[in-house]
């Protein structure tokens, strides 16, 4: 079950870029953090940043960790209406 989850863009003159962080619950307490990315329109990298199950403090210490460096590079959030069209179109 997905507890959290953000898409970001950066757009640019020489690229039009996208990153999907979710954090999801894979049972008894434990979460994992899968992550997309690459250009927009094309398809996109599939990672996770856990390793393994990680508690809920330490999914969200990644999530947020992470959010935070891809807006230093110039990532910004997706309005939402434009979020849903995106993850169909990138849904793994």
């Amino acid at each position: 079950m997905i507890v959290k989850s953000i898409s970001l863009h950066c757009k640019s003159e020489k690229s039009d870029k996208v990153y999907h962080i979710e954090i999801v619950e894979v049972g008894n307490g434990k979460y994992m953090v899968p992550s997309q990315y690459g250009k927009r329109g094309k398809t996109l990298r599939l990672f996770c940043l856990t390793d393994a199950p990680v508690s809920k403090y330490e999914a969200e210490r990644i999530f947020d960790d992470k959010v935070a460096k891809e807006r230093k590079k110039g990532y910004v959030k997706i309005p939402d209406s434009e979020e849903l069209l995106t993850l169909v179109a990138f849904s793994y």
